[in-house]
């Protein structure tokens, strides 16, 4: 039922975002900071996050985030540490309350969660203090069980992120 669509302007390091409620018939736009790296829409389409950033070519990077929760119509940009260079949405509960979010800085990575749309955010992991880099993670569709797979170890949370452990399993699907 509801989608957006993007389209980047590499000259104003901007993007327009278009997002329709009614399968494409109208559009609202949006503009947006820098080029668009992930959007994601919750089942039914109340609920759009929009992950970018700018990359100047004489200072770092900068990662923003926006959120919509009335189909599309207004967009909210959402306060996220200033050294955030990039962020990629990976998982969004059914209501899009609870997000997962992977972010790079400097070369580091982690993964936020939020469980008021992107109000307030927690560091589920930061690839600083363990030595190891996040290449996935996942959430159950309640968001009681998170999995975040790193470069030496999958660490699973059976109780919101409230805690992990360090999984002793592997199993490979062929």
């Amino acid at each position: 039922k509801g989608f957006v669509y993007t389209v980047e302007d590499t000259l104003n390091n901007t993007s327009k975002l278009f997002s329709s409620k009614d399968s494409g018939i109208t559009f609202t736009t949006q503009d947006i900071k820098g080029k668009i790296t992930s959007t994601s829409i919750n089942e039914n389409g109340s609920c759009r996050v929009v992950s970018s950033y700018i990359s100047p070519s004489q200072s770092p990077s900068k990662g923003f985030l926006y959120i919509s929760k009335d189909y599309g119509t207004t967009w909210k940009e959402l306060t996220v540490a200033e050294d955030i260079t990039k962020f990629k949405i990976l998982a969004m509960t059914e209501r899009g309350q609870n997000q997962l979010y992977l972010f790079e800085r400097n070369q580091s990575n982690g993964i936020l969660f939020s469980k008021d749309y992107g109000e307030t955010f927690v560091y589920l992991y930061d690839s600083v203090s363990s030595n190891e880099m996040v290449t996935g993670a996942s959430m159950s569709l309640d968001s009681k069980f998170i999995t975040i797979c790193t470069s030496k170890h999958i660490r699973v949370s059976k109780n919101y992120g409230d805690t992990f452990e360090t999984s002793t399993r592997v199993f490979w699907v062929q």
